[in-house]
């Protein structure tokens, strides 16, 4: 408590050199009094972290838009002493990991739909039997993506996909 930390301060601080010297535990006064300056030093900064949380979309909204935002307000947390991070209530901490964790998340299928994207595209404009293996090796890619991974990969690409199988059945 600050007051009660002042109030010693002021006590302290009236005492002769000599009184002084007989206090045994003035260690435990400085050490409250650089415990408040770091924390008002702190305060500022623990704000803007909450800020920046407070201003993130909710966790189930975010999108990799989002993600330099995420960044940075984890960064400005990551920079906080452990005792400013006391500052920031649980319930930031706990979004703000939600939100790290989403962006992760959103990463991955991303990098999944690429990955059979690349596969598709890669197929020649032309299809004939000798491409089957390649065309059955994007199917099964593409039928291992989870739905929110299937739903990054555009109709375009399953279209050529499609076409693809249509055309190894022709030949």
């Amino acid at each position: 408590d600050q007051d009660a930390v002042d109030a010693a301060a002021t006590a302290f601080n009236s005492l002769t050199d000599a009184q002084k010297a007989l206090v045994a535990n003035a260690g435990v006064l400085e050490a409250a009094i650089d415990t408040i300056e770091e924390l008002e030093a702190g305060k500022e900064a623990a704000d803007a972290v909450i800020a920046k949380v407070a201003a993130l979309p909710q966790v189930e909204a975010l999108t990799l838009d989002d993600e330099a935002a995420v960044n940075e307000a984890k960064a400005a947390y990551d920079e906080l002493s452990d005792l400013v991070k006391t500052l920031v209530d649980e319930a930031t901490v706990t979004k703000l990991d939600a939100a790290v964790t989403r962006i992760a998340e959103l990463k991955a299928d991303q990098e999944a739909a690429d990955a059979v994207i690349e596969k598709i595209n890669a197929l020649p404009e032309t299809i004939t039997q000798e491409h089957k293996a390649d065309v059955e090796n994007a199917r099964s890619a593409y039928d291992a993506l989870t739905d929110a991974q299937k739903a990054l990969v555009s109709e375009d690409i399953v279209a050529k996909l499609e076409a693809a199988e249509k055309a190894l059945a022709i030949t």
